[in-house]
């Protein structure tokens, strides 16, 4: 049978080795829970990088013909 200094004994020898007593859960779980969510927003910046690629730039036939001074409206040999 334990009786009260049993007791007594048993949380004093708890509060001494509670240092050595191993971390909480919730503190060791959560550096899968931080290194997912900075993976995860790295590569939805990447992701969205990559979709977002700007066009590129036209080759010199377009770039002369968007810099003409012809329009469209307006044919070139049309009278009035």
């Amino acid at each position: 049978m334990i009786d009260a200094g049993d007791k007594a004994r048993q949380r004093m020898a708890r509060k001494s080795f509670a240092h050595l007593s191993p971390p909480s859960p919730r503190r060791t779980g959560a550096w899968p829970m931080w290194v997912a969510g900075t993976l995860t927003l790295v590569l939805s910046f990447l992701i969205t990088l990559w979709l977002t690629l700007p066009a590129k730039p036209p080759d010199a036939g377009a770039r002369s013909t968007t810099q003409s001074g012809l329009s469209d409206r307006r044919a070139p040999s049309a009278g009035r």
